[in-house]
C-alpha cells in the first residue's frame, strides 16, 4: 500500500514524485511541489481566471456577413481605406489565453505575456546588465605633510644615518681635550634642542596634540621625566616628520656616546671643567 500511496503522489505541473517531500494539494486535491511549482500553478490559474473575465466583458461577435466581393475598380476609386483595413495583420486576430492580449491571426506567441499557445508555457526573458567598473580608490595620506616619512625625497634610515654619524664622531673629541669637551657639549646641546623644538611642533601641526603636550611637559618640573619618556616614544613610533625625527633620535644616541667618552676621557687622566667645577684629573 506504500508503494502504491507513492506513486500516487505526483507533481501534476513538473511531474516529479512527491512523496516524502514539501507538497501541497490544489482545490481537486491534486499534489504539486511546494514553492516554485505551486507558484506556476497559482499564476496560470489566476491567467485563465483572468481570460474568462476578459471573455466575458468582450462583445457578443457580429453577424456573419455573405462574402464579400472584390471590386475589380483601379486603385483611386474611393476603396484604398477597405484595403488597407483588409490587408492588416489584425484583421481576424484572436484573444491570448493567458493574459486575453488580442493576437495577430496566426501568431504563436503573445507580445504582451510571453504565452505560447503551442507549448502552453510562457516564455521567460532575463536581463542581462554589465557590471559597473569601480575605480580604484585612492588611499589618502595619514599626515598632508611634505615632510612626512613616506614622502618622495631622502629616505629617513638615510638621513638618521648621517646624522648619527656625524654627532656621534663630534661625540668623541673630549678625548682630544677640554677644547673638544666644550666643542662636543656645544654641538650635541644645539641639536639636542632643535630635535626637541622640531618635534613638538610636528605633533601639535600634525594634530597630535597629546604628543606635543608631552614634548613642552619636558621643561615642566616633577614630570619632566615622565614626559620626556611619551616623548621619546612618539618620535621613535608616531612622527611622521622625518627630518625632526632624525634629528632628535641621532642627537640622543650622541648625548650616550658623549657620556661614554667623557668617561673614559677621565679614566685617561683628562681634566674638564663645567660650570666652575673640575672634572677629572689627578
Amino acid at each position: 500500500m506504500a508503494t502504491a500511496e507513492s506513486a500516487a503522489k505526483v507533481c501534476v505541473v513538473c511531474g516529479a514524485n512527491v512523496a516524502g517531500k514539501l507538497r501541497v494539494k490544489d482545490a481537486a486535491g491534486r499534489y504539486m511541489c511546494a514553492g516554485e511549482c505551486q507558484q506556476k500553478a497559482e499564476a496560470q490559474a489566476r491567467a485563465r481566471a483572468q481570460a474568462r473575465e476578459q471573455a466575458k466583458l468582450q462583445p457578443p461577435p457580429p453577424p456573419k456577413k455573405g462574402p464579400v466581393v472584390k471590386s475589380s475598380s483601379s486603385p483611386g476609386d474611393g476603396n484604398l481605406l477597405g484595403d488597407l483595413i483588409s490587408n492588416s495583420p489584425m484583421v481576424g486576430a484572436v484573444a491570448c489565453t493567458a493574459c486575453g492580449n488580442p493576437m495577430p491571426n496566426g501568431a504563436v506567441v503573445c507580445t504582451r505575456c510571453g504565452f505560447n499557445s503551442q507549448t502552453g508555457k510562457n516564455l521567460k526573458t532575463a536581463v542581462i546588465r554589465e557590471k559597473e567598473k569601480k575605480e580604484p580608490k585612492v588611499k589618502p595620506l595619514k599626515y598632508s605633510n611634505r615632510y612626512a616619512t613616506s614622502d618622495v625625497g631622502t629616505p629617513f634610515w638615510k638621513i638618521f644615518l648621517i646624522e648619527t654619524v656625524i654627532l656621534c664622531a663630534i661625540a668623541c673629541v673630549p678625548l682630544v681635550g677640554a677644547e673638544g669637551f666644550m666643542i662636543g657639549m656645544v654641538v650635541i646641546g644645539l641639536a639636542s634642542l632643535v630635535g626637541w623644538i622640531g618635534g613638538t611642533v610636528a605633533a601639535f601641526r600634525n594634530d597630535q596634540t597629546l604628543w606635543g603636550v608631552c614634548g613642552v611637559g619636558i621643561i615642566v618640573p616633577f614630570v619632566g621625566l615622565f614626559a620626556w619618556i611619551g616623548f621619546l616614544i612618539y618620535n621613535i613610533l608616531f612622527n611622521e616628520e622625518k627630518n625632526s625625527r632624525a634629528l632628535f633620535l641621532a642627537s640622543l644616541i650622541a648625548e650616550v656616546v658623549f657620556g661614554i667618552m667623557i668617561a673614559l676621557a677621565v679614566a685617561l687622566g683628562r681634566q674638564f671643567v663645567l660650570f666652575g667645577h673640575n672634572i677629572g684629573g689627578p
